[in-house]
């Protein structure tokens, strides 16, 4: 009787066949799908509730490292945005969360418009996943973006 694994039957060869036999999309290999969907729908990484995002973005500044340095944004309650760009300096927009907990904020600028809009997954430790970027939040105004 042959072992199944037996460590000097284990080739390169074997491994890319049945590799290839995975990402095959002619054939449904449960056995890859259910630790994929785990992580997938994992705890950490479900997005977060209009209410929970109510709770974390009002009143609160955002910390985004971007390409060209820090930007800040303060979240007004009632809708608009107070920001600092590390290179348009002073800027103001404004925001929504929709019932979906879908994060949207526009900033006009003098000759663009900018609009995100993303949903937002907790990573812990006060860092947050929104628009495919990792941002923190500050508890309150620190930078005094809302005077």
């Amino acid at each position: 009787m042959k072992k199944l694994l037996e460590p000097k039957r284990l080739n390169l060869a074997f491994l890319v066949r049945h590799v290839k036999k995975l990402f095959d999309p002619n054939r449904c290999n449960i056995l890859f799908l259910i630790p994929l969907a785990a992580t997938m729908l994992g705890d950490k990484e479900k997005a977060m509730t209009h209410e929970q995002l109510m709770g974390v973005f009002p009143g609160n500044t955002v910390v985004a490292e971007i390409a060209k340095g820090t930007a800040y944004t303060y979240v007004r309650r009632g809708g608009k945005t107070n920001g600092l760009h590390p290179t348009a300096g002073k800027v103001s927009g404004n925001w929504k969360i929709d019932g979906d907990g879908v994060v949207c904020v526009t900033w006009p600028l003098p000759n663009d418009t900018i609009k995100n809009c993303s949903k937002t997954v907790d990573l812990g430790d006060g860092k947050y996943n929104w628009a495919n970027q990792v941002i923190r939040i500050q508890k309150g105004d620190p930078k005094k973006l809302g005077n």
